[in-house]
């Protein structure tokens, strides 16, 4: 039986250490920004690894956006929206459509850019920018060290379970495979998880084949599809294993936002008051004040505009 987190000993460190091999798990910062408080999360990440597990900042720019220069003393990699959108990948990708969005559902593309330019690792974790963990990283990784599921991820429940997930209708499959039945369809909540390598070629070969829609969709349920195994991070789940039931993170299922909890979409309101945990979101500062004050100034421009179209006549509403 595991014990609560920072208890027990990692079998993964105790394996590494008596055999003197280098395991192969990659952990994927995923970011679009990093300044300053960027690099001291990345830091304290990677201070607090198990031996074995490699850390790389994996950050997404959009075309002709500089790179930030703080990069240059870690392990990176950029990725820019067009590096990422996979002629192959076809509805996925939505190449040629206007109104898709990397935002929408396709951030996983990240990840797998990712592994096809850093291949040949077993397992690969993807934690986002505004995730923290109220403990020692190293402990939570080690949680986990004995598990063989190819996808460990947060709040997974089928269709069956919990058929009002936002996401589940964004599904598209290939012609010729049926559709999903409420238990194999799934749903999840991705800012920390950990997908194997076969999951990532399963997930790989879906999309060449026609598979598309939200990743928090998409992943769970080409799992089930290929038969692997999936399992939850902790919460209250059907997929959490009892020793790790009501551990790691805490979700009300019951609301759009995940709220109240430590783990939700909108930003916590008790930020960072219980340990061991996973919190999201924890945004910076600095960038989310940048980010919301250009919102703020782009609307003004657009109202100014109306405003003065209105006002001179060549608006709406005028002769």
């Amino acid at each position: 039986m595991i014990a609560p987190v920072g208890v027990y000993k990692c079998r993964l460190c105790v394996d590494i250490g008596r055999a003197g091999v280098v395991a192969k798990v990659l952990v994927a910062f995923q970011t679009h920004v990093f300044d300053w408080q960027m690099q001291r999360v990345f830091g304290a990440l990677t201070r607090s690894l198990p031996p074995g597990f490699e850390a790389v900042v994996l950050v997404h720019l959009a075309p002709g956006a500089p790179v930030p220069t703080r990069l240059a003393g870690v392990p990176h990699l950029v990725a820019r929206t067009p590096d990422i959108r996979v002629a192959a990948y076809g509805d996925k990708s939505g190449l040629g459509r206007p109104d898709w969005s990397f935002y929408e559902g396709q951030t996983d593309l990240l990840l797998l850019h990712l592994t096809r330019a850093w291949p040949g690792y077993a397992h690969y974790w993807t934690v986002e920018y505004d995730v923290r963990f109220t403990g020692r990283w190293r402990d939570f990784f080690c949680r986990f060290s004995d598990s063989d599921a190819d996808l460990l991820a947060a709040n997974i429940w089928s269709a069956a379970d919990h058929p009002a997930h936002h996401y589940l209708n964004t599904l598209r499959v290939p012609e010729g495979i049926a559709a999903p039945r409420p238990d194999d369809l799934m749903s999840c909540f991705l800012p920390v998880f950990r997908a194997s390598a076969r999951l990532v070629d399963a997930v790989d070969r879906a999309y060449r084949s026609g598979w598309s829609g939200h990743s928090e969709v998409t992943w769970p349920t080409i799992a089930r599809h290929e038969n692997l195994s999936i399992e939850d991070l902790g919460g209250t789940g059907p997929y959490v294993r009892a020793p790790n039931r009501g551990q790691v993170y805490s979700s009300n299922i019951g609301s759009w936002e995940l709220s109240p909890g430590t783990f939700a979409f909108k930003p916590i309101k008790h930020v960072l008051l219980q340990r061991n945990m996973l919190w999201h979101p924890v945004k910076p500062i600095v960038p989310t004040l940048r980010e919301d004050w250009g919102r703020v100034r782009k609307r003004a421009r657009r109202l100014s505009r109306q405003w003065w179209a209105t006002l001179s006549g060549t608006g709406p509403g005028r002769a």
